[in-house]
């Protein structure tokens, strides 16, 4: 993503960026033209990359970043698409109106429901509720991986057993974690 606004300088800026683009754009969207499919479908694509882009980087930054006048304009916006009763361009396992219902969240109550929502997905991979060696099943006593910091052990035995599991190795997707 570019952007030639000063804000956006560095990188440093990326969900405030995101969220005005979001915010320019929504118009646009809102009033697509139904009559073409290919264009209808286009535009609900738009709004799905978007949503979830900016959702990873509101996680990111912390939900830091985006100046109150913006923010409300875009919870106008995830709103609106939430309340949608169809949207044709989702994929199997795509359910846009919680996307936008749950980053709209996320934008309205601040670290409370983003704590939630990560909390949330996080049980919901089981990747830091229990223990990543696919042969354990612990749930207490859990130390996150301190490179990748998505997964969890119950001992180091078992982060060093998994990092070479002969069917799951942890190895080849561990890397450090960077915003």
């Amino acid at each position: 993503m570019t952007s030639s606004s000063s804000v956006a300088e560095g990188g440093k800026r990326l969900p405030r960026i995101m969220a005005e683009r979001i915010v320019e754009y929504g118009p646009i969207w809102l009033n697509r033209d139904q009559t073409r499919p290919i264009d209808y479908g286009m535009y609900e694509g738009c709004i799905h990359k978007a949503v979830a882009t900016h959702m990873l980087l509101v996680i990111a930054a912390k939900g830091q970043g985006i100046p109150e006048t913006i923010k409300t304009k875009l919870v106008r916006w995830l709103d609106i698409w939430a309340a949608y009763d169809s949207w044709s361009y989702m994929a199997p396992g795509d359910n846009m109106p919680v996307a936008c219902s749950t980053l709209s969240n996320v934008l309205k109550y601040g670290d409370d429901a983003l704590k939630s929502f990560v909390k949330q997905r996080r049980r919901a991979l089981k990747c830091v509720e229990v223990c990543a060696l696919p042969t354990c099943n612990a749930e207490t006593n859990l130390k996150t991986c301190a490179r990748c910091k998505t997964v969890a052990y119950c001992s180091t035995a078992h982060q060093r057993s998994h990092w070479n599991h002969a069917v799951a190795r942890h190895k080849t997707c561990c890397y450090e974690t960077e915003y």
